[in-house]
């Protein structure tokens, strides 16, 4: 059985999401070694590719932001997220049939490359409060 979306479904998903990814963010910048900022680079560079599938970059969407809650080195953190993020995969992978635009990661890497928490963290809220509009204009209506 698979229940509706609600509007107030994606506002609370979104409200807990970004409570729980600024603080990974911020956190990251604490452990993520170099290897780890070459991953997440790797993984966010098919959003600059011409022609990227969308599937493609929903996919890549979901392990950069599940890679960060790993390098958050914060069990219950990482855990409460990858289970919000299922639940938001399922959204993205809803939207993409509507609306091919998406939200992209660039300003979050930069500031994990920087190891600049405040920034981070900004970056994750800003990120995470375009990607919650644009599910309520798609689901709305």
């Amino acid at each position: 059985m698979v229940t509706p979306i609600s509007v107030q479904d994606i506002i609370e998903i979104y409200q807990y999401r970004r409570l729980l990814e600024c603080f990974g963010a911020e956190r990251a910048c604490q452990f993520a070694s170099v290897a780890d900022i070459t991953e997440l680079e790797r993984l966010i560079a098919v959003e600059n590719r011409p022609n990227a599938r969308m599937s493609d970059i929903v996919e890549a969407n979901y392990a950069f932001h599940a890679a960060i809650a790993r390098l958050a080195q914060n069990r219950r953190i990482h855990d409460q997220l990858v289970f919000t993020l299922d639940y938001v995969h399922r959204l993205d992978i809803l939207s993409t049939g509507r609306d091919a635009e998406w939200v992209g990661h660039a300003s979050i890497l930069a500031a994990l490359e920087k190891r600049d928490a405040v920034t981070a963290g900004r970056a994750m809220g800003e990120h995470i409060d375009n990607a919650r509009d644009r599910m309520l204009r798609l689901f709305r209506g």
